[in-house]
């Protein structure tokens, strides 16, 4: 959530057209070529695209065997020429004792080389892709690590033939380090990366224990302590003792390095506070903020990475697109992103036949009207999710979204604040009728919203580490609320005004959920068939 008002617009400036990021970028594997696809067919069910041949075999395009183990033309390649070639050209005539030393030096360089030391990664992790599950790590002063499949937490692989390719460049001197990808088969469900301590999983087919938490950096200075005041560290080792399939982060990573009156599409801009355009973007407040809390949840299941208002390109959005962003490759924010914001559209991701998430970046998304009308690029963003409902069945179907959709952001007798006012608009208040549920963040506290009607349920789970709102704007529970300019109703709400995270776990069609506080105590109890509330809170 961001430190202005939503209500704060500026007049007068004349915005360009917003730059739209396709969802589908073509992905780049070891050697520069197409990674295999995790996709779904019109039944939603996953299906492998890899390079076939005529046969419909699958064959790679990594440069490698199937086993991983790179095949021996490497050894003829090294130098535009098969190894007696490169032998007959050093001094003409060489004796072929000399052509067999030469050759055996070759064919051994490889392994030579793989027995240096690299450094081990400063961050690593798998994240849902459009184009399916990736691992990513952040280079240390080396080039990209290897990777591995390995048959299971404790194990080590037999070597490690599987280089990791250049996602992002370093950009110094805020960004001085590499990020780096590799897709593996999707039949892999463990990797180990050269250097990194903790095996990775891949995505299980049909993940049943999922964890939703947001708005998880620090204030610092005088509006949070990071050393008393921010329970992230904490939650994140609680939330991954709970073993989940699946992570979702719903947005606002990077606090600390926002933290300053800076232009997030709804607040005004001011470049004598903020120097623009880096508030503090940089590689060490990403590191404080989020990947040295955050590790014990990273490597702990995959991620579904959503962008926050705080990752917008004014604030931490180079940061960002360098890091985190799910496309490959990374866009890239405009010059002035007051002006011409950077966006990147909704994309769907099938996890099996069980259950579809759609994505949607409503980082821009203003609560109340703001700099500039949003309402006609967020409409295009809601038809394109109605196709991509449209195209495949799924037990179930979450929408994801920083800015929440329906919320309470104060209740009191002299103020009653609902939002989203963008978003409601772009909407019409409507879904398409297979979407079950709506993850939300943005307001700092967890909320539960039954709606009247047949709309779905939303939850709003703002309380991975950022300050809370202020507990008395919004009661603990209300009930028959509605929406204003004749918008649905809010049939019942629950509030929790503390920091936490959410478990959720599924069953078929059915889904229960549980909101642990920062001491991991059950705060509220939730599920998806429960009315008038499909939440129930519970005392502290």
């Amino acid at each position: 959530m961001s430190i202005c008002a939503d209500g704060g617009g500026q007049e007068g400036a004349a915005a360009a057209e917003p730059t739209v990021v396709s969802p589908n970028p073509t992905p780049r594997g070891a050697d520069g070529a197409a990674p295999s696809r995790l996709d779904a067919g019109a039944d939603g069910a996953a299906s492998s695209r890899f390079n076939r041949g005529d046969a419909g075999a699958a064959s790679s395009s990594l440069n490698r065997s199937v086993d991983g183990t790179a095949p021996f033309r490497w050894n003829q390649r090294a130098h535009g020429a098969t190894p007696s070639q490169w032998s007959r050209d050093v001094e003409g005539a060489v004796p072929s004792i000399r052509i067999r030393t030469l050759l055996i030096a070759l064919i051994a360089l490889p392994r030579a080389l793989s027995a240096q030391p690299v450094a081990a990664p400063l961050a690593a992790w798998v994240e849902l892709t459009p184009t399916g599950p990736v691992v990513r790590a952040i280079a240390g002063d080396a080039g990209c690590p290897r990777a591995a499949a390995v048959a299971g937490p404790g194990a080590v692989p037999a070597a490690w033939e599987t280089p990791m390719t250049v996602r992002s460049e370093p950009d110094p001197p805020d960004f001085p380090h590499r990020v780096c990808e590799w897709q593996p088969l999707p039949s892999v469900r463990y990797v180990a990366i050269e250097g990194h301590s903790a095996v990775l999983r891949m995505l299980a087919a049909d993940p049943r224990r999922i964890v939703v938490i947001g708005d998880t950096g620090c204030w610092g200075a005088d509006d949070q302590s990071c050393e008393r005041e921010w329970p992230f560290a904490d939650l994140s080792r609680m939330a991954a003792a709970r073993q989940p399939d699946l992570v979702i982060h719903l947005g606002d990573y990077n606090y600390r390095g926002t933290n300053c009156v800076a232009f997030d599409g709804c607040c005004g801009y001011n470049p004598v506070n903020c120097a623009f355009p880096n508030c503090g973007d940089t590689w060490p407040v990403w590191q404080a903020d989020f990947f040295t809390p955050a590790a014990p949840l990273l490597a702990a299941a995959p991620w579904v990475m959503v962008r926050g208002n705080h990752e917008l390109c004014a604030r931490a959005g180079r940061g960002w697109f360098h890091y985190l962003d799910p496309h490959t490759p990374p866009p890239v924010c405009a010059p002035n992103p007051v002006l011409e914001p950077t966006y990147t559209e909704p994309f769907p991701l099938y996890l099996g036949n069980s259950l579809r998430l759609l994505v949607v970046d409503s980082a821009s998304a203003c609560g109340q009207p703001g700099f500039r009308d949003e309402v006609p690029l967020y409409r295009a963003q809601f038809e394109r999710l109605a196709t991509h409902v449209a195209g495949g069945t799924a037990e179930q179907t979450w929408l994801l979204t920083h800015r929440p959709l329906w919320g309470i952001v104060e209740y009191t007798a002299a103020r009653q604040l609902l939002v989203s006012y963008t978003l409601q608009r772009a909407s019409a208040n409507r879904l398409p009728e297979p979407i079950d549920l709506v993850l939300a963040g943005h307001e700092h506290l967890f909320q539960a919203l039954t709606m009247a009607g047949d709309l779905p349920p939303a939850l709003l789970v703002g309380t991975g580490g950022a300050e809370l709102d202020d507990p008395q704007r919004v009661p603990e529970r209300l009930a028959d609320i509605p929406l204003a300019d004749g918008g649905p109703t809010i049939a019942a709400s629950v509030t929790v005004h503390d920091h936490g995270y959410l478990l959720m776990e599924r069953a078929g069609s059915r889904w229960t959920a549980t909101f642990y506080d920062r001491f991991d105590q059950p705060r509220a109890t939730c599920a998806s068939d429960a009315r008038p509330s499909v939440c129930t809170a519970r005392g502290p």
